[in-house]
């Protein structure tokens, strides 16, 4: 049985300012998906996963939270919004909780 070490998530992204004059463009434009993969090395790295699975509630708002976060930083320009539909969220989740338990 091999361990995974990542989770690969979709997203998308919206524009709604020109990035060259950062003026508000007459239609917000969506990219295509989009892959982000979070190795479990640095998703371990961010956050006391095994105290936080403890609380669902707390558990929830860190993920999404670590999720957006995260894609955001690395990919995503700052005046664009991120667009993650909650399945791929609840892919995250279910990564981390499977390394926490493991």
């Amino acid at each position: 049985m091999s361990k995974i070490n990542s989770v690969t998530i979709e997203y998308q992204v919206r524009k709604d300012i020109c990035n060259c004059c950062y003026q508000r463009l007459p239609e917000s434009k969506t990219s295509g998906f989009r892959e982000f993969k979070f190795s479990k090395e640095n998703m371990m790295s961010y956050a006391q996963w095994a105290e936080i699975t403890e609380d669902k509630e707390e558990f929830e708002v860190m993920v999404e939270e670590f999720v957006y976060e995260t894609i955001h930083f690395f990919a995503v320009d700052i005046d664009d919004k991120l667009i993650i539909d909650s399945d791929e969220i609840t892919k995250v989740k279910q990564f981390i909780s499977d390394c926490v338990s493991a």
